[in-house]
């Protein structure tokens, strides 16, 4: 091969990799603002999930008379997501930002279910799930699913379409479990970013 056919190939080879906002995904044969808010969909679906995973979080607590507040698994865990956030590229103060929103809805969501429990005299539940077994493995792969797609929506938070999304994300988190309170707690970051 001869330097006619390299050097062109190597510029477009360095130019690829020195975009350090590029999206993680790159669409293919379809429109970018539809891939934007497909990531921004996605996003909000996995902060939904997350949430109804807190009524397991909550039933184990309440079984084993553990408090909501537990600083030691909230430490590790937004030290994890400011690893995670480095390791993607991503701004660690922000992603930490995110999560602990993430986390306060959570509790949150324990605190009513809670206060639900306590005043129906609820005893414990057959069928409560381990924390550490059953319950955090799943959390742990969802804030890992959140880390990936808030990478593919962070250089888009100016975008209108995002935008539309993310103002309307209230509506997609909330749930027969997740309340509108809790849903506005864990959507406030989102909201702060494009404001």
């Amino acid at each position: 091969m001869n330097r006619r056919f390299w050097l062109p190939l190597l510029l477009v080879v360095i130019a690829g990799c020195a975009s350090p906002r590029a999206p993680a995904i790159e669409p293919a044969r379809t429109d970018r603002v539809e891939v934007r808010q497909q990531a921004t969909e996605r996003l909000l679906e996995l902060m939904r999930d997350r949430l109804e995973l807190m009524p397991l979080v909550a039933q184990a607590k309440w079984n084993a008379r553990l408090p909501i507040e537990d600083s030691a698994r909230e430490a590790a865990l937004l030290a994890a997501m400011r690893d995670g956030a480095e390791r993607r590229g991503l701004p660690p103060a922000w992603v930490e930002s995110f999560f602990r929103a993430q986390i306060e809805a959570g509790k949150a969501l324990q605190r009513e279910l809670f206060a639900q429990w306590t005043a129906a005299a609820s005893g414990p539940f057959a069928d409560a799930p381990d924390l550490g077994r059953d319950v955090r493995p799943r959390i742990d792969a969802v804030n890992a699913a959140i880390l990936d797609t808030l990478r593919e929506v962070a250089p888009y938070l100016d975008s209108a379409a995002v935008q539309r999304v993310v103002r309307r994300g209230d509506t997609r988190l909330r749930s027969a479990t997740v309340s509108a309170e809790v849903a506005r707690l864990a959507l406030q970051p989102l909201l702060r970013w494009i404001d």
